[in-house]
């Protein structure tokens, strides 16, 4: 008696180790497959030991043709994005084009500036979606970025939109802050920041302070209150302010945020303004 109920416990162990390692594996499998880079983001299921009629077979199958269906969508996704960030820059070029024809015949006008400044943030949009694609289907090398030189040159080259605001457009610095990331995606982060404050703070002063460990984009303008700030994020939501915006710039920093693991922090009120924080590890 004793050795058949050995027996049967063994064969029972037995059956139970062969249907179970399968899905151990399947397991494992997906819980290493990195999911950062979409180039990569398909798991190898091949090396699964499954019966060729069992259900782990069968859930191996289809988890593969999912898989082969989700990275053929992030692909078409993708390549939509390359394109039509291309394709759009030609019309918007036009458009400039006749602007600055416009004000050579009858002069600076209000109406105008306004028209230039979003096809600027058009512009812009577009060179960051341009950026992110690519990216995306090329990760681009990490080196050590001085956020300090980043930072002014950025003051530099956003300085004539804000004067158009008339808005002050400053650095101060704290502390020399290094960053070990592709300088294309520290540029996208913080040349969002800081054009979402020129365009929404609508006078006085856009601050970007350096300090350690992390970079503060800080505007006085209307702020925003606990419902704005909770959407804010989203894709395609803008604030209340009545400027020319698109509602991506934020949505496209915390993607890149979460994909560098660098923690956003935004704080805001109505009436005392925006601070938008971003802290390295």
């Amino acid at each position: 008696v004793l050795l058949v109920i050995y027996i049967t416990s063994f064969l029972g162990w037995k059956k139970s180790r062969d249907l179970l390692s399968p899905l151990v594996q399947l397991a494992d499998r997906l819980r290493h497959t990195p999911v950062e880079d979409p180039s990569v983001a398909r798991p190898d299921l091949s090396g699964i030991d499954a019966d060729t009629d069992s259900e782990v077979a069968v859930l191996v199958a289809a988890l593969d043709a999912y898989a082969d269906r989700l990275v053929s969508f992030v692909e078409r996704e993708r390549q939509f994005t390359r394109d039509a960030s291309h394709e759009l820059r030609t019309p918007l070029a036009v458009f400039r084009a006749n602007l600055e024809l416009l004000v050579s015949q009858i002069g600076d006008r209000p109406l105008i500036r306004r028209m230039e400044d979003t096809v600027e943030d058009m512009e812009a949009t577009l060179e960051t979606l341009l950026m992110l694609a690519r990216t995306e289907q090329r990760q681009p090398e990490s080196e050590d970025v001085i956020v300090n030189d980043l930072a002014v040159n950025l003051m530099e080259r956003l300085s004539p939109l804000a004067d158009r605001k008339q808005i002050r457009l400053q650095v101060r610095q704290t502390a020399l802050l290094t960053v070990h990331s592709p300088e294309v995606a520290l540029t996208i982060v913080l040349t969002n920041l800081v054009r979402n404050a020129i365009n929404y703070s609508g006078s006085g002063d856009v601050t970007i302070l350096v300090a350690e460990k992390t970079v503060h984009v800080v505007d006085y303008g209307a702020g925003m209150d606990a419902d704005e700030l909770a959407r804010i994020l989203k894709p395609f939501e803008r604030g209340q302010s009545q400027e020319a915006g698109h509602g991506l710039g934020l949505a496209i920093v915390q993607r890149l945020c979460e994909r560098y693991h660098w923690h956003l922090m935004v704080t805001s009120a109505p009436g005392r303004g925006t601070e938008v924080a971003i802290r390295f590890s």
